[in-house]
């Protein structure tokens, strides 16, 4: 289900993650079977509730608190989590407007505030500037703490 019809559209999907989702799609199918009509079958949910409607937000909430806390990792809100796909395509090298379509983003704007140019991309843009105007260098990086960004 998606928030306005605008953003509905076709997605691609690591066949692993498509496996995943199917595994995780049998357990409604499973429970509508058992409950019967007492199971809501009014929407076509992965993640229904115990009744088959929309899982709560309240839920949610608190299954991702819980998730953090086990993987102990530091606390951040549910929508925070919107950034790590992203930061992850541009780590992988996917190009900025692939990021953008594949995050069903159409501002430059969105993409500025979700996608997080993590040190791995700097280098990596520094390593290929080095490479494209010194072909024939080694080209190693050097990353400067902020407070000596002075070259001598």
């Amino acid at each position: 289900m998606t928030k306005t019809n605008a953003s509905r559209r076709s997605i691609s999907l690591p066949p692993p993650l498509v496996e995943e989702l199917r595994l995780q799609r049998r357990e409604p199918l499973q429970e509508s079977l058992r409950l019967g009509p007492a199971f809501l079958r009014t929407t076509d949910l992965a993640f229904p509730d115990k009744a088959g409607g929309p899982m709560d937000p309240a839920r949610d909430w608190r299954e991702w608190k819980a998730l953090l806390t086990a993987a102990g990792v530091r606390d951040a809100r549910l929508h925070e989590a919107r950034r790590t796909p992203a930061t992850l395509l541009l780590v992988q090298g996917v190009d900025l407007r692939t990021v953008m379509a594949i995050m069903g983003w159409t501002e430059m704007a969105t993409a500025q505030r979700y996608a997080h140019a993590v040190d791995e991309l700097r280098v990596e843009g520094a390593r290929r500037m080095g490479a494209a105007l010194w072909p024939d260098a080694l080209i190693q990086v050097a990353t400067l703490p902020r407070n000596e960004a002075t070259i001598k």
